[in-house]
């Protein structure tokens, strides 16, 4: 029987359970960043990811495993 088999036998798609987190737990005191820092970021990340666009592989998991490998020193 495949996974997906089971699931359905077994009427859920979340076969674990969560712990539910408290208020103070998830609200945090340390300052946000602006939205214009994570855009950077974004952007930072887009143009990372265009090395390998005209290889068409246009995100991680189209990768080769040595691309992989070479791209841990980024």
């Amino acid at each position: 029987m495949t996974f997906l088999e089971r699931l359905i036998l077994a009427g859920t798609v979340n076969p674990f359970e969560v712990a539910p987190m408290l208020y103070r737990d998830l609200a945090s005191a340390v300052p946000e960043d602006a939205s214009a820092q994570i855009q950077a970021r974004v952007n930072t990340a887009r143009a990372l990811q265009q090395r390998y666009a005209a290889e068409g592989q246009f995100c991680n998991t189209h990768m080769l495993p040595e691309q992989l490998q070479a791209s841990q020193g980024v």
